[in-house]
């Protein structure tokens, strides 16, 4: 995990709030922003290391022994539980129209070097369109292809160990819940889902694009079918 401190930004701030609020005794409270990007909620813009962060980072700290200095390192991680750390390098790539995110998804899982232009061909008869595409997406790059599977966290870490992957599914969008596919290229936490967090990469909006957290434990709860279908190597 990256170092925090007083003035940190990002996904992993949201993480370490969750943390210290489930954690610390009593709790602090903090405020958190939850889950989805700037582009659903806004959350993005309101994960910051402020200074009731750094007071309730140092209050951990005195409890646990460790230096009281405010900043979040390899010590304080593993006191607030940290046993999950896996990143996989992921190069962001937006969807160039609205019902490109499939595409888009499996760039972010190949490569840069990868082109989107892959056309899973006519729909068959009787099936639904999700379940073509990722079947043919599956097929094309030989890879696995998880049916309707309530993720954990050990799971997906096992998935994640051998490379970014893809997820699609009824997904929450603003406007109400829409299939989508995004890509999961980091898992942080305890192995408890509502301590872990999924960085994703997310193809959405069109020609944009986005890279933010979210609490598995919460993102299952409010979308139990976000997962619906997981390919990965």
């Amino acid at each position: 995990m990256r170092t925090l401190k007083q003035g940190s930004k990002g996904p992993d701030v949201g993480l370490l709030r969750r943390l210290l609020n489930r954690k610390l005794v009593p709790s602090p409270n903090l405020p958190e922003a939850h889950i989805f990007g700037a582009h659903y909620n806004g959350a993005v813009a309101h994960i910051d290391f402020g200074p009731k962060m750094d007071t309730a980072v140092r209050a951990l700290q005195h409890s646990k022994r460790l230096k009281v200095d405010g900043i979040v390192g390899p010590r304080t991680w593993s006191a607030l539980g940290l046993t999950v750390d896996i990143s996989k390098p992921v190069t962001l790539a937006s969807q160039p129209s609205n019902n490109t995110c499939y595409a888009a998804a499996a760039t972010m899982v190949l490569g840069p070097g990868a082109s989107m232009s892959f056309d899973p061909g006519p729909l068959p008869a009787g099936v639904a369109p999700d379940d073509h595409w990722a079947r043919a997406f599956a097929q094309r790059f030989s890879w696995r292809l998880e049916y309707g599977m309530t993720p954990t966290p050990g799971a997906l870490e096992g998935f994640l160990r051998s490379g970014a992957f893809w997820i699609a599914g009824n997904l929450p969008f603003p406007a109400g819940p829409s299939y989508h596919a995004v890509v999961v290229g980091a898992i942080w936490g305890d192995r408890d889902a509502d301590h872990t967090m999924l960085l994703i990469y997310d193809p959405w909006p069109a020609n944009i694009g986005e890279v933010y957290g979210i609490i598995l434990g919460d993102y299952v709860g409010t979308s139990p079918t976000a997962f619906r279908y997981m390919l990965h190597r």
